[in-house]
């Protein structure tokens, strides 16, 4: 490989800085390489996340790799602000018995527990973090790292091992005696979801916070090379499946015609029910590029099967809205949305009246469009509140002007009568939208395209998985253009 190429899983961000005279010489390009320490199947496990009871509610706990947090929350609901904690301002986790001392059958409940990192200088570093994005020594400590330094200085103790979890840096952590999260199961998924974290947190420590970027703009690769490996074990159809997931990330118009003309999936029902069966259960699939697809005129009865496959019951509006855009990122214009929502909102009406007499907050959708004109309204309030206030000038950030409740209830009542949406319901879908972003804009990425794949996928595959089960590095393939 020449010393201007990239391997496969390097990424290249050029240097826009402008500040230095041309007259200098230029600052190579920086560059993130993957993490030796860190496999697929770690991230995928980190990803997918565990169960167990915080605080003794029943929770989800996952590694949100885009925003680079570990949340927990309820099934089927997001993380809220104080439910989210930085991978940066994390020290490590242990997992062992709850109770070593019982005796009448709870020795079995184990418990994870996830320790704080201070103000972030005492947790050594190993390779340079000046990547961008990620906090460098000696810049002012984050407003969540400033409240762990403040309870660590109120009564720290010296940590020195981790059960289970991998080794520590030979130089002592100080943390707080309580941790940031404790987590209580049965099922030995918390162990391993636990080792998994701490390697994670043990290759930052060692190799640099810039591995965390490179697994936060390389996620669906990581996704995609775990199912990969697994599908292709398994039998001959599930390799055509894993060169199909591949081949819709290179380019969702091209994935299509391989997965009609490999995998038999004629008819756009069955290709829209293999696109919700490979988001949502399998993963892999890229959301944004899955979300570009679907903002396509000629992908609309593809979009009406994958959304059919989809199970809102039990869920209010915004959180059928969150579950529907965790599976794909249509970005793209208002009339693009505007046509998702509307055929997504058949679906949730036809689900919503099995369930319409325990529905909370309750409501009483007279027709689909109900539902359409509700949701619709919904979007614009997220709009609103996160996306336009995030959006700022070169000359500084733009006051928006956020939505007030009532302006909210104001402008849904123009198309919704309270009859059919209560006050009370606007204004908790409000409270929930304002407390959590719906997330729908394309997440950071690095796309297949960028990689040097060559145009027979099956044979890019099979040379993948070969290095692979070899036992070969991320960054070991080369391209046909290097061999």
């Amino acid at each position: 490989m020449s010393d201007g190429e990239l391997g496969l899983d390097e990424v290249r961000l050029d240097d826009i800085s402008t500040a230095e005279p041309s007259s200098q010489a230029v600052a190579p390009p920086y560059r993130l390489e993957p993490p030796e320490s860190i496999d697929a199947s770690i991230v995928y496990k980190l990803y997918r996340g565990t169960t167990g009871e915080v605080e003794a509610q029943s929770r989800r706990i996952w590694v949100e790799f885009p925003a680079l947090q570990l949340c927990w929350a309820a099934f089927d609901r997001p993380p809220q602000p104080q439910h989210r904690l930085s991978l940066l301002d994390l020290a490590c986790c242990s997992c062992g018995p709850a109770n070593p001392q019982a005796t009448d059958g709870f020795s079995e409940l184990l418990r994870m527990e996830i320790w704080g990192d201070g103000d972030g200088s005492c947790r050594p570093r190993g390779k340079s973090d000046d990547g961008p994005g990620m906090c460098r020594t000696g810049q002012a400590p984050s407003a969540q790292s400033t409240a762990l330094s403040a309870v660590a200085d109120a009564g720290a103790t010296e940590l020195v091992q981790v059960q289970n979890g991998g080794s520590l840096p030979s130089e002592k952590l100080r943390v707080a005696r309580m941790p940031l999260l404790s987590v209580e199961a049965n099922s030995l998924a918390i162990k391993e979801f636990s080792v998994a974290l701490q390697k994670l947190l043990a290759s930052r420590d060692s190799e640099g916070a810039s591995k965390l970027e490179f697994i936060q703009r390389s996620l669906f690769q990581y996704l995609w090379r775990h199912q990969g490996v697994q599908l292709a074990a398994n039998s001959e159809q599930a390799l055509y499946e894993a060169q199909a997931v591949l081949a819709f990330n290179l380019d969702p118009k091209e994935g299509v015609k391989y997965l009609k003309g490999k995998l038999g999936k004629v008819t756009d029902q069955e290709v829209g029910e293999w696109l919700a069966q490979m988001s949502t259960l399998n993963g892999g699939l890229d959301p944004t590029l899955l979300g570009n697809y679907f903002s396509r005129m000629d992908a609309i009865e593809v979009y009406k099967a994958f959304v059919c496959c989809m199970d809102f019951q039990g869920l209010d509006l915004v959180a059928a809205l969150r579950k529907l855009f965790d599976t794909f990122k249509p970005g793209g214009e208002g009339q693009v949305i505007s046509r998702i929502i509307e055929l997504w909102a058949d679906r949730y009406f036809a689900q919503w009246l099995q369930m319409k007499d325990t529905a909370v907050p309750k409501t009483d959708y007279a027709a689909a469009d109900s539902v359409f004109s509700t949701a619709f309204s919904v979007i614009m309030l997220n709009t609103g509140l996160h996306v336009a206030s995030k959006k700022a000038t070169k000359k500084g950030p733009v006051d928006m002007g956020a939505m007030t409740p009532e302006e909210f209830v104001k402008n849904t009542r123009r198309v919704v009568g309270e009859n059919e949406v209560p006050e009370e319901a606007l204004l908790s879908f409000y409270q929930a939208v304002k407390e959590a972003e719906i997330s729908m804009q394309p997440m950071p990425r690095v796309a297949f395209s960028r990689l040097p794949v060559q145009p027979d996928i099956e044979g890019w595959l099979m040379a993948v998985l070969a290095l692979l089960f070899s036992g070969g590095g991320l960054g070991d393939f080369q391209g046909p253009e290097e061999r």
